[in-house]
């Protein structure tokens, strides 16, 4: 998956054509695919299944400074001011 793109959720003629497009722009053949070999042994510990919700950087919630007190009251110049 790259760039929100799922190639395996295509229907068969789409995914193949994605992938052979794939494979040009890597520079890839498919035989070479298909004679691939991982480069090492399976590990239960480093091949286990991400949940990518949970990996997602997230910004840090947005707190008070240490020693504010929140009054509730709105910054200057971003509230509209009442007429005199």
């Amino acid at each position: 998956m790259n760039h929100g793109a799922n190639v395996a959720g295509l229907v068969p003629a789409e995914r193949d054509n994605a992938t052979a497009r794939i494979l040009a722009w890597a520079g890839v053949s498919a035989p070479a695919v298909r004679a691939a070999q991982p480069l090492a042994r399976f590990d239960a510990r480093l091949d286990a299944t991400v949940d990518e919700d949970a990996t997602r950087a997230r910004p840090a919630p947005v707190t008070p400074a240490a020693g504010h007190r929140s009054t509730g009251a709105v910054p200057c110049g971003s509230a509209s001011r009442s007429a005199p």
